[in-house]
C-alpha cells in the first residue's frame, strides 16, 4: 500500500472548462485529471508551475 499526504487540490479551469487538478501530494505538485490520473510524471514546485503545464499543454493543442 502506498499512502501519501494530501495537502491541496486546485481545480484547472481554462474558459469555463476543467482541464484538471492541479495537486500538492507530500511536499511537491502534479497535474491530475478528474479520475485521479496523474498527466505528467513530472513534479512541480509549485501550483503556479503546474498552472503554466496546463497553460503550455493547452497552447499546443491548439
Amino acid at each position: 500500500m502506498t499512502a501519501a499526504i494530501l495537502s491541496q487540490t486546485r481545480v484547472v479551469t481554462r474558459g469555463g472548462a476543467i482541464l484538471g487538478l492541479a495537486v500538492e501530494l507530500s511536499g511537491a505538485w502534479g497535474a491530475y485529471d478528474m479520475q485521479g490520473r496523474a498527466l505528467t510524471a513530472k513534479r512541480f514546485d509549485t501550483s503556479d508551475d503546474v498552472l503554466a503545464w496546463f497553460d503550455t499543454r493547452a497552447a499546443e493543442r491548439e
